[in-house]
């Protein structure tokens, strides 16, 4: 955690969104609050949770456009309509990030399930 603050690392949350053209969207985000700070939305992405490599490693990969682009996991998510606050010289810096958003949301699933 950075000392300057005491806001977490990664702040989970969600919001229920709604224009007036469109009905209501329940949403997940996330926000970082160390650098590179940025909000961006988290979508289920299935097709590869567990699926993608049995070693046990946290795999991240981006694509879409320069501009917008959007972060998969194996860990069953990715990240995607990105708000940056410090835009990163470097997608490993990104890349290293999304590996701590991943033990992170397995640390919180965890505890999730622990509660239950």
């Amino acid at each position: 955690m950075n000392p300057s603050h005491r806001l977490p690392k990664f702040i989970w949350g969600e919001a229920i969104t709604s224009d007036a053209s469109s009905d209501f969207e329940d949403c997940e985000y996330l926000t970082h609050t160390c650098f590179p700070r940025f909000v961006c939305r988290i979508v289920p992405f299935e097709k590869f949770r567990g699926d993608y490599d049995n070693d046990g490693s946290i795999h991240v990969w981006r694509e879409g456009p320069e501009g917008n682009p959007v972060w998969k996991t194996n860990f069953g998510f990715l990240a995607k309509d990105f708000l940056w606050i410090n835009w990163p010289d470097k997608d490993e810096v990104i890349a290293e990030v999304f590996r701590e958003i991943c033990v992170d949301r397995r640390l919180r699933e965890d505890l999730y399930e622990t509660l239950e």
